[in-house]
């Protein structure tokens, strides 16, 4: 097995152009009782099928400050499948959310480009709202770049 070091000091157990994946279509989805859920869509771009395959995003404020993390996960994730992933936001103040890696029983294997630096989705009230909706269609933005 061969061990990469990444930028941000972690360690890659898998080189990523084995097992490529495609984020896509990240957003915000209001649910019920003031659950938020960040979707959106992963490819299996690789030439095989994984067992699992896990998204990670970390949660941050409006102050920038680090509230936690969510993720989704799925079991048997097929060569050219395209996932559809929901991952529930259940701390309320969370306001952005920054896709942090995609998983798979090898390790990482999602590397962010240049172009998606600021990869994320922004949370946005809509106008007049003080508090979170329980059921309301809600505006989002969304800045995840589009990966080549």
């Amino acid at each position: 097995m061969e061990t990469l070091a990444e930028q941000n000091g972690r360690k890659r157990s898998v080189p990523i152009e084995k097992y490529p994946v495609e984020p896509a279509h990240l957003h915000w989805q209001p649910g019920l009782f003031g659950v938020r859920y960040i979707m959106g869509d992963v490819t299996n771009r690789s030439a095989g099928d994984l067992d699992w395959v896990k998204v990670e995003f970390e949660l941050y404020n409006d102050a920038d400050d680090l509230l936690g993390s969510t993720s989704d996960h799925l079991r048997g994730f097929d060569a050219g499948r395209t996932w559809a992933f929901k991952a529930p936001v259940l701390k309320h103040a969370a306001s952005r959310a920054l896709l942090m890696d995609v998983t798979c029983e090898y390790g990482s294997i999602y590397s962010p480009t240049i172009g998606s630096s600021l990869a994320g989705a922004v949370w946005r009230m809509p106008l007049g709202e003080t508090a979170l909706p329980a059921k309301a269609e809600a505006g989002f933005q969304s800045t995840l770049g589009q990966f080549a």
